[in-house]
């Protein structure tokens, strides 16, 4: 009903849920979801968390709420980033409601991984300070020496 792969490197956490759940469902990813996230918090920081729910579909009412809840009790485990991934326009619905402002919806792992990668691997601006002018001509100017 879910799976874990962790990606030290980066570090990032990936869960893949599918079906439809049970309460007793969630209780089990709950206690299985705080030991992952814990092995990723030990990777460094920024962590970043993907969730991809397309194989598992909108879920009940009293599911979700029990979802909701868990995420929120997460605390100091919760990853910096977290992305879910979904196709169904409910369980879209439902993921927005999951309440943190570093969450984002997305329906592809590609688009996800690409948002996760540039919260983790922000590009900062060069360092380097040029203080000499470079020397520059007009490509018109070279196409004249050309002719």
């Amino acid at each position: 009903m879910f799976a874990f792969s962790l990606e030290a490197k980066i570090p990032l956490l990936t869960a893949t849920r599918t079906g439809f759940w049970a309460l007793d469902t969630v209780i089990s990813y709950e206690k299985a979801l705080r030991l992952e996230l814990a092995k990723l918090h030990l990777y460094g920081q920024p962590s970043s968390f993907i969730i991809d729910i397309r194989p598992s579909g909108p879920q009940a009412r009293e599911v979700a709420n029990a979802l909701r809840s868990m995420v929120a009790r997460l605390g100091m485990l919760r990853a910096d980033y977290m992305a879910v991934v979904t196709a169904s326009g409910l369980a879209k619905l439902q993921a927005l409601r999951v309440g943190d402002a570093n969450a984002e919806v997305f329906t592809s792992m590609v688009l996800a991984r690409d948002w996760v990668m540039t919260k983790s691997y922000p590009v900062r601006p060069s360092s380097d300070v040029h203080n000499k002018p470079r020397h520059a001509e007009a490509v018109s100017h070279l196409l004249a020496r050309l002719t």
